[in-house]
């Protein structure tokens, strides 16, 4: 068997622990056949900033600035999560009786996990950008909100 350094390790058991609850959010099963795609919340949907202009009272120039910031960060988020669901099928392919079975665990697991830093990351720079467009008020009223 072939032993893996202790951070890569660690980097693909949270992998694997993460890209499982990206797999459990964005599946399940249908009609109890065929998986399908589920309609997960969007926090960069149409609805979420509609719903935070109201409550923070964003004017119109705001509002269309975020609009567009959520939009681009809609399309980037897509495309990490594409590319994640891509990576499920070789991982339910993978046969445990390979040589060289944990090796490919680990390869799928680190590409899972880069992915996954790549979401977190995008994440925080939209978070980054929308509340330099906000007020110190709006500010405060979002950090209230996350308590």
């Amino acid at each position: 068997m072939t032993t893996l350094n202790a951070k890569r390790y660690k980097k693909s058991a949270l992998a694997l622990v993460a890209a499982a609850a990206v797999t459990m959010a964005s599946t399940s099963f249908a009609a109890g056949s065929a998986q399908a795609p589920v309609k997960s919340m969007d926090p960069y949907s149409e609805q979420a900033l509609d719903r935070m202009a109201a409550e923070l009272k964003l004017d119109a120039s705001t509002k269309k600035k975020a609009g567009k910031l959520f939009a681009e960060a809609r399309e980037d988020r897509q495309e990490v999560i594409e590319d994640l669901q891509e990576l499920r099928k070789p991982m339910m392919q993978l046969n445990p009786v390979d040589k060289d079975y944990v090796d490919q665990v680990a390869d799928l697991s680190e590409k899972r996990s880069d992915l996954m830093q790549t979401l977190e990351v995008q994440q925080a720079k939209t978070t980054h950008e929308f509340y330099a467009l906000l007020t110190p008020q709006q500010v405060q009223l979002m950090q209230d909100r996350r308590k």
